[in-house]
């Protein structure tokens, strides 16, 4: 059944004319987090520079003067901005309103930005010497419409969000993605959105510090600041809940705005995504989950005819992650999963359907900023809509080979050869962008190959545990040549950029089942620092005789 209920729901979620927020329980401390991000090196070159953008300018570094935006600006966070003829250095220009928010504050500072550049990845090696960038915001913090207060730990965890391992997890370059818009233009007038953004900093920091202390003799001061991460994001998380069930209550007791739709759904991926670093939430995260498809009711009726309702853009591509999310976490736990799947069972032409917020979410940047979107992003957006397509695809047949495993019906067999024709057609389809990711030498610094590697691997990773699930041995699959596809892929893109990790996880693991690779071990065993919950799921590795239980990960 459609939308069934799985978990007793507190009443306060059912109450009519939408759920208000549920009261969840404050969670302990979670035990393990993950890892590496790599964080872009100061650049050398500290020269007064007298032409240029005015970004640039200010932070005293060689410009290629490249309009309307130049090389250094478009690979790092800062907008790039220029100085009309004739204007002096201290006139800013104005920024451009944002189509759904007005006149939104910008986060301003008093102080210069930082001195680094975010294109280069650093090695897990030089992590030690990782140094947090200096704050975009100012020492006081931005002004907010809520008067939220962050301290110094704070606005540091704040400030490295657009060199977290999530925003390089989605692909798009942090200044025009979804991240970055709500980050300007949504976190500063929400502050269950800011407190959600500063847990999941401090989750991530909490597991670098956590690796380092694996790999030094001392661990007592890597520990001490991992401890200390954990319980401010513990904080803000708990917090986050709490702003979570106010703006719950506002929209269902006032009429409703896209900006509140935009943030609560922003902050119901946020808390997700902390969730997934902490094995000990997998019960808050269903509750969760469980509230969403309550809220979403009035939206999924009629497709939204009778009532008129409409997600914002914003909206779509949070919900659209945490459909993404729900489905890599279920690859390791068996508990989750049903959320997505119930969006994959709708029919693809509706309004909210697995497809179609993949379809709508394709144009929602240009929505979300407006004039402003320059045309390279959307030649960007068009040159990665194949791959990504590809990856989609993979998504929705991992989660019907899920479904199948825990299907009690008979006929699974037909439907497993049924899921293979359809993994086959769309292999075909895509075959240009799996050779591709094979034959590159490397990325070139270019969204559009990690974003070929993903989907690429997710499809190698898919065909083997497809035919890992034919007892019968008729599919015409040698899971081989998959394994040698995958471990060569991912060695020559993880040598380039460790963070890629957190992209490739399902697929690692997939492969680690069938191999005995130290190096795939490794690198999952560092990625699971801080995702405990990825992997296999353990009722697949059942029903698959090929592949290994001891799978690391599976639940």
């Amino acid at each position: 059944m459609l939308f069934s209920q799985r978990v007793s729901i507190p009443e306060s979620y059912l109450r009519p004319p939408c759920p208000p927020p549920s009261q969840i329980a404050e969670k302990r401390v979670p035990k393990t987090v993950r890892p590496e991000h790599n964080i872009p090196s100061d650049i050398a070159a500290n020269k007064n520079i007298h032409q240029g953008c005015l970004t640039c300018r200010i932070r005293k570094v060689k410009c290629d003067e490249q309009r309307p935006v130049c090389k250094r600006c478009e690979n790092s966070p800062n907008k790039c901005e220029w100085l009309e003829p004739g204007q002096a250095l201290s006139a800013r220009g104005k920024r451009v309103e944002s189509p759904a928010y007005g006149s939104p504050r910008l986060l301003a500072s008093s102080e210069s930005p930082a001195s680094f550049d975010s294109g280069s990845p650093v090695s897990p090696a030089s992590g030690h010497d990782f140094h947090l960038p200096r704050s975009h915001l100012s020492a006081a913090h931005i002004p907010l419409a809520n008067s939220l207060q962050l301290s110094e730990q704070d606005r540091a965890a704040f400030a490295y969000i657009p060199y977290s391992t999530m925003v390089v997890s989605y692909g798009k370059l942090w200044q025009w993605s979804n991240f970055s818009y709500i980050y300007t233009n949504i976190a500063n007038v929400y502050p269950g959105v800011m407190r959600s953004f500063i847990a999941v900093a401090n989750m991530e920091l909490r597991a670098r510090e956590l690796l380092i202390a694996q790999e030094v003799v001392d661990t007592s001061v890597s520990l001490e600041r991992a401890s200390r991460l954990a319980a401010a994001a513990a904080a803000h998380y708990t917090q986050a809940l709490k702003d979570l069930s106010s703006l719950l209550d506002r929209i269902c007791q006032t009429p409703e705005q896209d900006c509140d739709i935009d943030a609560l759904f922003t902050m119901w991926f946020l808390i997700l995504r902390y969730e997934a670093c902490d094995s000990e939430t997998t019960g808050a995260s269903l509750l969760h989950l469980d509230g969403i498809r309550l809220f979403l009711g009035p939206y999924l009726r009629d497709d939204g005819q009778a009532t008129g309702k409409k997600l914002p853009c914003v909206a779509q591509a949070m919900l659209l992650y945490t459909l993404y999310l729900d489905a890599d976490s279920a690859t390791g736990n068996m508990n989750s999963g049903q959320f997505c799947l119930d969006f994959l069972s709708r029919d693809a032409h509706d309004y909210i359907s697995h497809e179609h917020l993949f379809l709508s979410v394709r144009s929602a940047l240009p929505k979300m900023w407006g004039e402003q979107y320059p045309i390279s992003e959307l030649l960007d957006d068009m040159e990665n809509y194949r791959p990504l397509r590809l990856y989609h695809l993979c998504q929705g047949s991992k989660l019907e080979l899920l479904r199948l495993a825990r299907s009690t019906t008979h006929g699974g067999y037909d439907d497993l050869k049924k899921l293979w024709r359809h993994v086959e057609n769309f292999g075909e389809e895509f075959v240009d962008i799996l050779l591709l990711a094979k034959k590159t030498p490397s990325s070139g610094g270019k969204r559009l190959m990690w974003t070929v590697y993903a989907a690429a691997l997710d499809f190698h990773a898919l065909q083997i545990l497809c035919s890992s699930l034919d007892t019968y041995n008729e599919t015409p699959f040698k899971p081989e040549p998959s394994l040698s596809y995958i471990f060569s892929v991912a060695t020559k893109a993880l040598e380039e950029d460790p963070r890629q990790v957190y992209r490739f996880m399902w697929s690692l693991s997939v492969a680690l089942s069938k191999t005995n690779q130290t190096w795939l071990s490794t690198q999952l065993a560092k990625a699971r620092v801080l995702l405990p919950r990825f992997g296999v799921p353990g009722l697949i590795l059942e029903q698959c005789g090929g592949l290994s239980a001891s799978n690391e990960g599976a639940q």
